[in-house]
């Protein structure tokens, strides 16, 4: 006979919201000091790893993040049975570290990168490209994975309350839940994400094999390898492919979320009967998702607000010096920014204080929540481009000094999806992986 499965439950050291608020402290807290040791370019070891290259701390971030979830699905198994709350949390950091580099390093750029080249970076540099271009369009690629796999996976596999398995035990639950919805997840990718970078790189090879630079020498000149980069990026930008779809899984992720976790799978629920709830909800959550990515591009980009992101991005591409392809790049990444933002409150609200309030009717209460939500992301939003360039060293003016080659990227110069991905991961690692420990303890 096996063991039951025996979950250990934890409880707020006080009451809400105090508990709620020390425990998120101390999450952004522990997100800064890592984002300070491993990801900020104003430091040396985050620039040793990763140089001005944002899209390595967004593949890092949106992958430990993906992972994450996975554990959740598991119920921390098979660690949960360490009983401590900090020896679990010790062992699901581990693992998720493990499991990351396996993705990324085994998976994706080995495995996966043998059929599919834009996804490794080790394939593109022995293809000739840069080190700057390889590591952009595999970062891109691979990075991508964990969008369609948050977007449509997670969105079936959540949305059907792990249906037909809901009742198995750990790990089958677990397992079947990971594969199906990386599966999902790995299509999609496949056939929306995958050709706009796959594109970027014949144009990028195209660019190598014009300049005569197929055979690349350790000693090319850094010219050159600048303008291939820039070339790259730019034509990310302006070829808004990638970027729309980029926006719009954002949004339908968000969808997802509220109904999920915010609105506790109201209306869906009434239902009643797998897996027609979860057909419904992932057909509802991807219409709104898809609807509200492109008003919001076109708010963004046509009047009435003329003056491009600066309603989103506070005037960030005000020194770009290719303010056309920051201005259409921005038609999609600023909404995109802006649902991540709304994304964040609502794994706030649901992991740190208990997707508060709960004591009035059900309409109330998912009112309240809703209105939690928006306000809050829009202040994260606020707060960040207020304070970013100080506190997580987001390129502005003075970082741009310090690093000159920045005045000509094409991107806009502040970008806060890498710092949004790596505060989740590190938020959904506490919150669940940790139990809030150790501000949350176990009942006793």
């Amino acid at each position: 006979m096996t063991e039951p499965e025996v979950e250990v439950v934890v409880v707020p050291r006080w009451r809400q919201p105090l508990s709620g608020l020390c425990a998120l402290l101390l999450g952004v807290l522990i997100a800064l000091f890592t984002w300070w040791i491993f990801a900020d370019i104003r430091f040396s070891l985050g620039h040793f790893m990763f140089g001005w290259y944002p899209e390595v701390a967004s593949l890092l971030g949106g992958w430990g993040l993906l992972v994450a979830v996975w554990q959740a699905w598991l119920d921390n198994y098979p660690y949960s049975k360490l009983k401590r709350s900090w020896a679990v949390g010790i062992a699901g950091t581990v693992l998720n570290i493990v499991v990351v580099w396996f993705m990324v390093y085994v998976v994706f750029y080995q495995l996966i990168g043998s059929l599919v080249p834009e996804a490794s970076f080790p394939k593109l540099l022995a293809y000739g490209f840069p080190i700057e271009t390889a590591l952009y369009i595999s970062s891109s690629a691979t990075g991508m994975v964990t969008g369609a796999t948050f977007s449509f996976g997670l969105l079936w596999v959540a949305g059907t309350m792990f249906w037909p398995l809901y009742h198995a035990k750990q790990p089958k639950r677990g397992l079947y839940s990971v594969l199906l919805a990386f599966a999902i997840g790995l299509t999609a990718w496949y056939f929306l994400l995958l050709p706009p970078v796959s594109q970027m790189a014949q144009n990028s090879a195209a660019i190598l094999t014009f300049m005569g630079l197929s055979e690349l020498q350790p000693a090319m000149s850094t010219i050159y390898t600048i303008i291939i980069y820039y070339y790259t990026v730019s034509w990310f930008y302006l070829n808004t492919g990638a970027l729309r779809m980029l926006n719009l899984t954002q949004w339908v992720i968000f969808f997802a979320l509220l109904t999920m976790l915010t609105w506790e799978y109201e209306p869906w629920i009434r239902l009643k009967k797998q897996p027609l709830v979860g057909m419904v909800a992932f057909v509802s959550c991807t219409f709104l998702g898809v609807l509200f990515g492109l008003v919001l591009s076109q708010m963004v980009y046509t009047p009435p607000i003329p003056s491009s992101y600066v309603w989103f991005a506070l005037g960030q591409t005000l020194l770009a010096p290719m303010a056309e392809i920051a201005r259409e790049g921005a038609r999609w990444t600023a909404p995109l920014v802006l649902a991540v933002f709304f994304i964040m409150a609502e794994f706030i609200l649901y992991f740190y204080f208990d997707n508060w309030p709960k004591k009035y009717n059900k309409l109330v209460n998912i009112a309240v929540r809703t209105v939690i939500v928006v306000l809050g992301g829009l202040a994260m939003l606020y707060l960040y481009y207020l304070f970013s360039a100080r506190i997580i060293g987001d390129p502005d003016i003075l970082t741009m000094l310090s690093y000159p080659i920045l005045f000509l990227d094409p991107r806009p110069l502040t970008n806060p999806l890498p710092f949004q991905l790596w505060l989740l991961w590190v938020l959904l690692l506490h919150g669940y992986v940790w139990r809030k420990w150790p501000i949350w303890k176990p009942l006793t």
